[in-house]
C-alpha cells in the first residue's frame, strides 16, 4: 500500500504553508483524498505530477489567496 501524506507533510513537501494547502484543497485545485476517519490525505506521486503540470497559474493563485 502506498504511503499517503497528511496536509502538514504535504505542505512541507511543497514548501507552502498548511493554510495555503487547505485553500487549494477546499477549491479542489490540488488532488487529494478525503477519507472518513482519516481526514485529508495526499498522494506524493499525484502531488509531484500536479506540480510538474503547472495546473495553477500564479495570477489565479494570487486572486484566490
Amino acid at each position: 500500500m502506498k504511503k499517503l501524506l497528511t496536509v502538514i507533510q504535504a505542505a512541507k513537501m511543497l514548501n507552502v504553508h498548511k493554510i495555503t494547502l487547505y485553500k487549494l484543497i477546499e477549491t479542489k485545485k490540488i488532488p487529494h483524498i478525503r477519507k472518513k476517519g482519516l481526514g485529508i490525505r495526499l498522494d506524493p506521486d499525484q502531488l509531484d505530477k500536479w506540480t510538474k503540470s503547472g495546473e495553477i497559474k500564479s495570477d489565479e493563485y494570487v486572486e484566490n489567496y
